[in-house]
C-alpha cells in the first residue's frame, strides 16, 4: 500500500480544482445571463423580456430609440424614413456597408421585406406588434415591399402617429434585419 504526502494530495486537488486557463476567442460573443425563462431566439417568437433585450445586443432593428430620449428616432439598419404626410406610408432608405453576421452578406431591403412579412406569416408572439397596425397576412406582400437593394416601403391601413408606430414597430424585434437568404 502506497502512503502519499498530505502535500502531495493537496497539490493534486487544488491542480484539479484550478480553473481553466483557454481563452475566449477574438470572435466569439459571450452573454452572462440567466437563461432559466428562455425558449426562443427567433424574434419573430421572442415573448419574454429576457430574450427581448437579448437580442437587442445581437440585432438591429430599422430604427432605434434614442438613448438621450426615449421620444426621438434616429437611425439603425435605416440610415433614413420619410412618413408621408397622411402618416400611411413610411419609406426607409437601407444603411449601405452592412453585412448580416456570420454570413457576411450585406443587408438589404428585400432582407428588411423578408423579415418583417416572416413576422406577420408565422403569426407568433412578435406578430401582433405589426397586425395591430393593419397589415395582416392577407395584404402583406401589398403593404411591405422592398422597392429596390436600398428602400423599403410600409403601408398601414391609415395614419398612425410616428409617436406610436416608430418606437412600437420599427425600433422593436419585429423590425429585427434577418438574413434572408
Amino acid at each position: 500500500m502506497r502512503k502519499f504526502s498530505t502535500a502531495a494530495s493537496l497539490a493534486a486537488v487544488l491542480a484539479l480544482a484550478a480553473p481553466a486557463g483557454a481563452e475566449t476567442p477574438r470572435d466569439a460573443l459571450v452573454i452572462a445571463w440567466n437563461l432559466d425563462n428562455i425558449y426562443t431566439f427567433d424574434p419573430a417568437q421572442i415573448g419574454e423580456t429576457t430574450t427581448d433585450e437579448m437580442m437587442n445586443n445581437v440585432c438591429d432593428p430599422l430604427i432605434l430609440t434614442s438613448y438621450e430620449s426615449s421620444k426621438d428616432l434616429i437611425p439603425g439598419i435605416a440610415e433614413s424614413w420619410t412618413i408621408s404626410e397622411d402618416g400611411k406610408q413610411w419609406t426607409f432608405k437601407i444603411r449601405k456597408g452592412l453585412k448580416h453576421f456570420p454570413s457576411g452578406n450585406p443587408v438589404t431591403a428585400k432582407d428588411a421585406e423578408w423579415s418583417l412579412r416572416r413576422v406577420v406569416t408565422l403569426n407568433l408572439n412578435s406578430a401582433n406588434i405589426i397586425t395591430k397596425w393593419g397589415i395582416n397576412k392577407d395584404n402583406v406582400e401589398q403593404s411591405i415591399q422592398a422597392k429596390d437593394d436600398d428602400t423599403l416601403v410600409v403601408n398601414f391601413d391609415k395614419g398612425y402617429p410616428q409617436s406610436l408606430i416608430g418606437p412600437v414597430v420599427f425600433a422593436s424585434r419585429a423590425s429585427f434585419v434577418l438574413d434572408s437568404v
